[in-house]
Parts: structure tokens; C-alpha cells; sequence
């Protein structure tokens, strides 16, 4: 997600990210984050106990790490407020996770929802859950229930969605989506690794976006 977000910065486009939190970060993190980005975000996973037995109850509907980024009430009308007014071309949703807010902003402010694929996550949970043990087993059951079919309505639902590889995108084509492209993968080179700098310097740590 880093990546694409440089990258998009880079090409001169103007963002505005939204992203969860567990913890609140850093000035020099938020600090970072505004080199390459217009406006942030930032949502923390609420840890209440009413947030929790709300999370139990969407449980009924979503996959477990839906159910911790769904957000309602006021915070979803200062997000949707704040949304508004950067006045964006193209929901970019990175990832099927933050789909239910991705959604909803497409829909209330009639903008393009685009999504970047990561796996065909129910198939990629039901290995995880065939290999969990214990506690973790009940987790990636939690996961994966719900998960087919929130994934292939989100998909639906997209304008767009850019796909890792071409054996996931066929996949999809497979079971009726046609609004799937192919986006590989983006590679970041050190400083080192660039074109420019002698070869007798070049490191191997490549760092890939997988």
C-alpha cells in the first residue's frame, strides 16, 4: 500500500489517505505520510466493550477483520464530511477489508469505487484456517465466514478492480466478473539499486510489494 501510495504522489496525484490505527502514531509517522499524501485519516480500532459486542453482531454478516473496520454514527459523518470536501475523483480502496467505508463513500458522494486486489482472500483464508490450530483455528473460521460472498459483492460493486496476478484475475472471470484488470506488482529499489550508481554498489535487498 506504501508503495502505490508514493507511487501515486509521485505521478502528481493529490490524495487523501484513510487508514486504521491501533495505536495513535507518531508526529514524525503522520509527519511522513503527508510527504507523499494531501490529507489524513487516521481511524483507531475501537477497543470499547460496546465496540465489541457490536463486532459480535456483525459477525452474523461480515468476516472478522470487517467486522473492526465498519465505522458508524458520528465518526462516519466527520469522515464522510471530511471526504466531501477534499472532493476526490476515484475511491481507491487498497486491500477488501475497509470495503464496507469505501462503499458507502462511493455511494453517498457518487464517486468511482476502484479496488486493488491483494489474493482471492476467501480462498487464501481457507488455507489459514486448514493449517490454524487451536485458539487461532476459531480466528480464521471467523475470518472466513462471510468472506465468498462479501468479497465477490464488493468486487461487483466495483467500478474497477486490479488484480495481482493473471491466474487470480481469470479466476474471477471464471465465476462471471468482467470489470478485472491485471496490475502487477510494483518494485521499490533502494537508492543504491538504481540505474545510476555504479553496479560494484548494488544491494540485493530489493524490497517487493507481495
Amino acid at each position: 500500500m506504501w508503495r502505490r501510495i508514493k507511487a501515486f504522489s509521485n505521478l502528481g496525484t493529490e490524495l487523501q489517505v484513510i487508514c486504521w490505527c491501533s495505536h495513535t502514531p507518531k508526529p514524525e509517522e503522520v509527519m511522513e505520510i503527508r510527504k507523499y499524501a494531501k490529507q489524513v485519516f487516521l481511524i483507531k480500532f475501537p477497543k470499547t466493550l460496546g465496540s465489541f459486542i457490536r463486532r459480535i453482531i456483525d459477525l452474523l454478516k461480515y468476516p472478522l477483520e470487517v467486522t473492526s473496520r465498519i465505522v458508524r454514527g458520528k465518526e462516519f459523518k466527520l469522515l464522510l464530511s471530511d471526504v466531501a470536501a477534499f472532493n476526490p475523483d476515484v475511491i481507491f480502496l487498497d486491500g477488501i477489508h475497509g470495503g464496507e467505508v469505501a462503499n458507502q463513500l462511493s455511494q453517498h458522494l457518487n464517486r468511482l469505487l476502484v479496488i486493488r486486489s491483494h489474493n482471492i482472500e476467501h480462498l487464501y483464508y481457507k488455507r489459514k484456517l486448514a493449517s490454524a490450530k487451536g485458539l487461532n483455528k476459531l480466528k480464521r473460521y471467523l475470518s472466513l465466514s462471510n468472506l465468498a460472498k462479501y468479497e465477490i459483492n464488493l468486487l461487483k460493486k466495483s467500478t474497477l478492480f486490479y488484480d495481482i496476478s493473471l491466474d487470480d484475475l481469470n479466476f474471477w472471470r471464471s465465476q462471471g466478473l468482467t470489470n478485472g484488470r491485471y496490475l502487477a506488482p510494483l518494485i521499490e529499489f533502494p537508492e543504491e539499486n538504481r540505474p545510476e550508481i555504479s553496479r560494484a554498489k548494488l544491494s540485493t535487498n530489493s524490497v517487493y510489494d507481495i
